[in-house]
């Protein structure tokens, strides 16, 4: 007989969900401190979360002093905000103001067995919720 190993995995989703928690609460942090318009580029393809704020050329510049987020052994499978469509390929983003109001949004983690795991903002606290499960932006969540 083979030892029952544990189940990494569950560990794993979890662990990509709260760096991506944290990374929005970072992001809206350095939108109010800087007071600047912020946005998180969610690039579903690659796996990976920049940082990025809007310049004076009128364009969004990336944060060179925030490192991206690369997301390991997860997927993120998609990104859902109130002002755009689900991303289920290329970039999204999710803008947040100088005042910390960060749009309604989602994004979905899956791992390796299926598990799904949704990291979701609050508009205008500071707070982030993981939600277990795959969970629709405008759900009742309680």
């Amino acid at each position: 007989t083979l030892p029952s190993l544990p189940d990494v995995s569950g560990a794993r989703l979890q662990k990509a969900a709260r760096r991506v928690s944290m990374t929005m609460q970072a992001a809206r942090m350095r939108a109010v401190t800087l007071r600047r318009y912020y946005r998180l580029d969610v690039d579903v393809d690659a796996n990976q979360i920049v940082l990025s704020y809007f310049g004076p050329e009128g364009t969004f510049i990336r944060d060179d002093e925030v490192p991206a987020l690369e997301i390991k052994d997860t997927d993120i499978v998609d990104m859902i905000t109130s002002t755009r469509d689900r991303t289920k390929e290329g970039v999204g983003w999710i803008h947040i103001s100088p005042r910390g109001f960060m749009e309604p949004s989602m994004v979905h983690l899956r791992d390796a067995r299926g598990r799904d795991l949704t990291v979701s903002p609050s508009p205008a606290g500071g707070r982030v919720r993981v939600l277990d499960g795959y969970v629709e932006l405008g759900s009742d969540l309680g």
